[in-house]
């Protein structure tokens, strides 16, 4: 036991009258402290932990529709009237087997994955589209879930019978489409986020925040995908990104808006075919009009593309110190339209000039630069006679005019964003069991550790006075 642990009575024989009265004031008003402050905590618990729990038995109460969760291991379709369908845990659709979700019907995920090792049919009608909802948690975001994930056992979709996997006119708030070497087909959707790992999905006539390609052959067109300058749930740093091995096929997708971060697309490596996509930014703001087509280590194929009104056109560079190296960019670049970019219609290297970011030579031949002028054509590329660190683009023989077939088919019908904050899919949202305890635990835990660091702190002060009366 330590000399400031003795029973009271041992201390008080070593003190006058005086200190002795001084040491009880001091030690009753530090019990008596510490009792309120323990007393506050366990309150302050309480109603916290109350508070949540009846805001979840309330909500829960009030959702209606249906509860599912576990294994669908027999043909199941989820109808208009039986909607909501509430997920209480994960719902797996096994291989083999085909989960039909009705248009006009409403999915609340809330904080669980649908996985898909047989069949999705999700298809609504474009007055009668279908609503998945998941729940978000910000300081959770690490560990949430996905939403969908389609497995490389989904049946792929098959468009000469119209069979397979399928997610058609569906409204997505708060969750991402998942594809696991897997070929579902995506279309007519909006406010999914979409990631491709593998596999050869159609991806058409959607609006989704953003689009990610990890690997596989994935074809997306007719797509429309608008930047926020970073300021919106995946929007800004960059609208599609296409990485791994990947051989996609780009075209025909109109990406507007401001990609600060990255670009609004980024072509990280694989040997992508970009073409006929228009990419504009808003030279209303010149700061914020973001970047066009960003080249890191990829062999990209460019083509028929108009780029035009924003600060960069298209930006390459790649990591010459990374262990290991990274493989030099190598674009192929033509029949493109440069037209109106404030700052550079091409920019070799990183654009902070971060060291060892940097470019080798570019060919980029037969394009419109907006100007026949080739001194003023010059002066829109930033490249060697910049910056010594960086190659030289080749932008000669120049086109004449304008490439007017470098612009999305004009038979294609580019759909306009449709913002999921103005649906309202279910009136009565739930909140997830498991995040709900969370939110409790990792409340009372806060406090009780400050009050325990504040307790700590008294009996500190306490001591040392009581020692220097002695």
């Amino acid at each position: 036991m330590k000399s400031d642990d003795k029973p009271l009575p041992s201390r008080v024989l070593q003190l006058n009258s005086t200190k002795t009265k001084c040491w009880l004031n001091i030690t009753l008003i530090g019990l008596l402290l510490k009792k309120k402050v323990l007393l506050l905590a366990f309150l302050i618990v309480i109603m916290v932990g109350s508070s949540a729990l009846v805001t979840n038995l309330h909500l829960v109460k009030a959702q209606t529709g249906t509860s599912v969760r576990g294994i669908i291991d027999s043909d199941t379709t989820w109808t208009q009237a039986n909607s909501p369908y509430n997920l209480t845990g994960q719902v797996t659709v096994s291989k083999g087997t085909v989960l039909t979700i009705e248009a006009g019907a409403t999915v609340n995920l809330n904080d669980y994955d649908l996985q898909v090792n047989g069949t999705l049919a999700a298809q609504g009608t474009n007055k009668t589209q279908i609503i998945i909802n998941k729940e978000l948690w910000p300081l959770m975001a690490p560990f949430q879930t996905v939403g969908i994930t389609f497995s490389p056992s989904s049946f792929a979709w098959n468009e000469k019978t119209e069979t397979g996997c399928v997610i058609q006119n569906a409204i997505g708030n708060g969750l991402t489409i998942l594809m696991n070497n897997a070929s579902p087909i995506i279309v007519q959707t909006s406010g999914f986020n979409i990631e491709v790992n593998g596999g050869s999905p159609i991806i058409s006539d959607n609006t989704p925040p953003t689009i990610t390609v990890d690997d596989g052959s994935p074809t997306i067109t007719n797509n429309s995908i608008e930047g926020y300058m970073g300021t919106e749930p995946g929007g800004g740093n960059f609208g599609l990104y296409l990485g791994g091995s990947n051989t996609a096929i780009v075209s025909d997708n109109n990406f507007y808006g401001v990609f600060n971060v990255q670009g609004a697309i980024v072509a990280g490596s694989g040997s992508p075919t970009i073409e006929r996509n228009l990419i504009t930014g808003n030279l209303k703001n010149k700061l914020f009009s973001g970047i066009g087509i960003a080249v890191y280590s990829a062999s990209p194929l460019i083509e028929n593309n108009t780029i035009a009104e924003l600060a960069i056109g298209l930006n390459i560079y790649y990591d010459s110190q990374s262990n290991p190296p990274e493989v030099p960019p190598s674009p192929t670049i033509t029949e493109n339209n440069f037209e109106n970019n404030s700052e550079y219609n091409v920019y070799l290297g990183q654009i902070t000039n971060v060291y060892g970011l940097i470019s080798p030579d570019v060919t980029a031949i037969n394009n419109w630069w907006g100007t026949t002028d080739v001194s003023i054509i010059n002066e829109t590329i930033y490249d060697y006679k910049n910056n010594t660190n960086v190659g030289t683009v080749t932008f000669e023989p120049i086109l004449a005019s304008p490439n007017p077939f470098a612009m999305p088919n004009p038979n294609s019908i580019i759909p306009a964003i449709i913002p999921s904050t103005t649906t309202s899919p279910s009136s009565t949202p739930t909140i997830p069991e498991f995040p709900s305890l969370l939110v409790i635990l990792t409340v009372s835990i806060a406090v009780l550790l400050s009050i325990a660091v504040m307790i700590k702190v008294r009996k500190s002060k306490v001591i040392k006075g009581s020692d220097a009366e002695m």
